[in-house]
C-alpha cells in the first residue's frame, strides 16, 4: 500500500520542490493527490493494486466523473504528468 507520506514524497521528488501537495486516504486504501504546480493542478486518484487515474486542470463539473489518463503506478502517473506539463 502507498501511504500518504510515500505519495507526498514521490510527488515532491518527481514534480519538484515548487509543488504544493495535498493528499487524502479513502476507505479501502485508495489515495487522492492534488498537486498545484505554477498555474496548473494535477489530480491523481488510485490504489497500488488497481492503478491510477490522473488529470491536469480538471474542471469542477467533471472532477468526479473520472480521469482522462491512466497509469499502472503512482510514479508512472507523476512522470507522465510532469511530461505533459512540460509540453
Amino acid at each position: 500500500m502507498t501511504s500518504t507520506d510515500e505519495a507526498r514524497s514521490a510527488a515532491a521528488h518527481i514534480l519538484g520542490p515548487g509543488a504544493a501537495i495535498q493528499t487524502a486516504t479513502h476507505p479501502g486504501g485508495s489515495l487522492s493527490l492534488t498537486v498545484t504546480l505554477g498555474d496548473h493542478t494535477v489530480v491523481i486518484d488510485g490504489h497500488p493494486g488497481t492503478g491510477w487515474g490522473w488529470s491536469i486542470d480538471p474542471d469542477e463539473a467533471s472532477g468526479s466523473a473520472g480521469h482522462d489518463r491512466t497509469a499502472d503506478s503512482l510514479d508512472d502517473a507523476l512522470h507522465a504528468a510532469r511530461t505533459a506539463l512540460a509540453a
